[in-house]
């Protein structure tokens, strides 16, 4: 499980409580007092006219402002101090926060570690320091958590259930979700999630190059503005997908389901890989390209349905 960053700063070292202030207000009652004494002495002697009586009440008055100008100090002093220990006592707790949310992401109950994502969601909101920190531990989250359910899903499982998408639990796809509002442009290079069912997932702007999708189930997924580049789409379900704006040089189209996708603006979409995918009128192609592909019904989403295999829970 993701540890904290080394680069991460560390806590500011505790402050001194308001109590270590007070050698600052003895030593400035001394100095007012001097300043006063100091004051009666040069009035007495500059204006030796002046009687006793009005001597002292200018010194006291000069005393006053002087009091006043100590007890200004003390307090803006005093403030700087409080407002630096809630600091530190904000920081301490925010940090005591993420040092938890990281153990809890490696808790065995689920709903333990949907409550850990949510968490860091909120701190990434509260602190933009931390922001792609938390992207990363979560990211790391995300890709391990799918590669080890394809790693687990045994080539004897592949056998019995020819056919079968696995679909990720619920704190894995709220994973995904979380990182797509922290990191506009995750980096998912070389992601190998065959064989998944990952209905409706946001890749929105995801680096997906090189990345193995084989016969995985992406209907209704948004790639917009992903880069597919070198991407395995062999046999994926991409029905009703949005793949505006993605980059697809090099991507294995082979099989790819692509009726009623949107492929509007893809970039570097030859006609060889167009012609190598099942497509039909509702497909949604670039102004430059049309397929020789052979046409088929369009189907609608009741049609094909939610999902026309069976995920495994």
């Amino acid at each position: 499980m993701a540890k904290p960053a080394k680069n991460r700063k560390p806590l500011s070292p505790k402050l001194p409580s308001p109590a270590t202030l007070l050698p600052t207000v003895i030593l400035a009652s001394l100095l007012v007092m001097a300043l006063g004494a100091a004051a009666y002495i040069v009035l007495k002697r500059f204006l030796p006219a002046t009687g006793e009586a009005d001597v002292i009440r200018i010194a006291v008055s000069a005393l006053g402002v002087l009091t006043v100008g100590a007890v200004a100090v003390i307090q803006y002093r005093k403030h700087r101090v409080t407002e630096a220990q809630a600091s530190y006592t904000r920081e301490a707790q925010y940090s005591d926060r993420l040092t938890k949310a990281i153990e809890h992401l490696g808790h065995p109950d689920m709903y333990i570690r949907v409550g850990a994502l949510y968490e860091f969601r909120r701190l990434a909101e509260e602190s933009g320091r931390d922001r792609e920190y938390i992207a990363d531990i979560i990211m790391r989250f995300f890709r391990d958590k799918l590669e080890a359910l394809v790693r687990n899903y045994s080539s004897s499982d592949k056998d019995k259930k020819k056919g079968v998408n696995l679909r990720p639990e619920t704190d894995v796809l709220t994973a995904g979700e979380i990182l797509k509002g922290i990191r506009e442009k995750p980096n998912l290079q070389r992601l190998k999630v065959p064989f998944l069912d990952l209905e409706e997932i946001d890749f929105s702007g995801a680096n997906l190059t090189n990345a193995n999708l084989n016969g995985a189930f992406l209907r209704n997924a948004v790639l917009f503005g992903a880069d597919l580049r070198g991407a395995d789409l062999r046999d994926v379900n991409l029905i009703w997908a949005n793949l505006s704006g993605t980059n697809l040089s090099g991507a294995n189209l082979i099989w790819a389901d692509l009726r009623s996708a949107c492929l509007i603006d893809v970039i570097n979409l030859t006609e060889k890989q167009l012609n190598s995918a099942i497509i039909n009128e509702t497909t949604e192609l670039p102004c430059n390209l049309k397929s020789d592909a052979p046409k088929t019904e369009p189907e609608s989403p009741e049609a094909v349905g939610s999902n026309p295999v069976s995920p495994i829970k």
